[in-house]
């Protein structure tokens, strides 16, 4: 079809359309209830000029410019000419492809250069480039009486991902216009400096600021040192039995849950507000489980993370020998054992059979010596 059809026209006709661009439309095999559009050839060969618009008038400008996405499509075009298309980038191959083909390509550096230049000009005009910086409290410290805070600030089209204390993983983010952000970050006890740096999607850091925020109660963020998952019935006798269970571990402090999720295993999103005192323990029962999820009878591994993505537990527990074999549609559940000593949830011997059928959830069935 060459560069002349686009999904807008009707099937067979041949337009004189003023923006023609191919697209295709992907859906993952994992189906997340997502499309992915994946257009291509939209700088027609070089045939437009370098003040050309950046979007056409058909169909595919009107996803565009929906403000949720046009700061990502501008901040897609500025990471495409700071990595590849830029004539230090692109002479090299334009020189290649024109000795390969004996065809003359190196002119075209002229026109990447100025076509970037326009590019950027519009993108500056229509987001207006700002620093990285919180904004929250005037940018000052403050209190909260808290074990997550809710901070806002700006950043520029350039802001891929935002990362707090030298994560690895972004924080959840949500622009709430072209270059204002707002994010919610975990708090432990006591003053928390918080170090929030802007990745761009190159992985560069374009931007980097300080707040320090203090938690004036004692509850914190659910972590892997405060909370383990001590009960899983994953093999009931009634499949309506099955639950898991998991328990604040910390001894002092009170823990809060809210936001955080199991991912793996079975999918469940503990509401805002969910805090456990300490020794308390919270069960989720199968009736609560997202997306018709359910524990295998034959072993798997449950991920808990919370808000952010980090990881508060992730282990993978079993059906067969060294693992308690009861536990496999018997009638107990799998207790882990000693939990306030934190032990590893992904060893065998650190779990037994429940004493009573259908488990004990919400409470301790171990037996003392006297």
């Amino acid at each position: 079809f060459g560069i002349g059809d686009v999904y807008s026209q009707p099937p067979g006709t041949v337009a004189n359309i003023s923006n023609p661009h191919n697209i295709n439309f992907y859906m993952p095999p994992l189906a997340d209830g997502k499309v992915a559009v994946i257009p291509w050839d939209w700088n027609a060969v070089f045939a437009l000029g370098s003040t050309a618009p950046l979007t056409g008038d058909k169909n595919i400008q009107k996803v565009i410019n929906r403000p949720r996405f046009r700061r990502l499509f501008l901040g897609h075009l500025k990471n495409l000419i700071d990595t590849s298309f830029n004539a230090a980038y692109m002479g090299p191959w334009l020189a290649h492809y024109s000795e390969v083909t004996g065809e003359g390509y190196t002119g075209y550096t002229t026109n990447i250069t100025s076509r970037n230049n326009y590019v950027l000009s519009q993108i500056n005009a229509q987001i207006a480039p700002v620093a990285f910086a919180v904004t929250t409290n005037g940018g000052a410290d403050f209190e909260v009486g808290a074990a997550s805070v809710v901070l806002d600030g700006d950043g520029w089209v350039d802001v891929r991902e935002i990362r707090v204390n030298g994560s690895p993983e972004s924080l959840p983010v949500r622009w709430t216009d072209n270059n204002s952000w707002r994010v919610t970050v975990p708090l432990g006890a006591g003053a928390n400096v918080l170090v929030l740096t802007a990745y761009d999607g190159r992985g560069l850091v374009v931007g980097s600021d300080t707040i320090t925020v203090t938690n004036t109660v004692p509850v914190v963020q659910a972590d892997a040192g405060n909370l383990a998952v001590t009960e899983i019935h994953y093999n009931p006798v009634a499949p309506a039995g099955e639950f898991l269970e998991v328990m604040n571990i910390s001894g002092t402090q009170a823990v809060d849950l809210g936001g955080c999720a199991f991912t793996d295993g079975v999918e469940y999103v503990f509401p805002a507000g969910t805090v456990l005192a300490p020794g308390v323990r919270l069960v989720i029962p199968a009736a609560a489980f997202l997306n018709g999820t359910a524990l295998s009878n034959g072993g798997e591994r449950i991920t808990l993370v919370r808000p952010g993505g980090v990881v508060v537990k992730s282990f993978v527990y079993g059906d067969r020998a060294p693992w308690p074999e009861t536990a496999d549609g018997f009638g107990p559940s799998l207790v882990l054992m000693a939990p306030l000593t934190n032990p590893d949830p992904g060893l065998a011997e650190n779990w037994r059979a429940s004493v009573a059928a259908g488990g004990n959830p919400g409470g301790d069935d171990g037996q003392y010596f006297t």
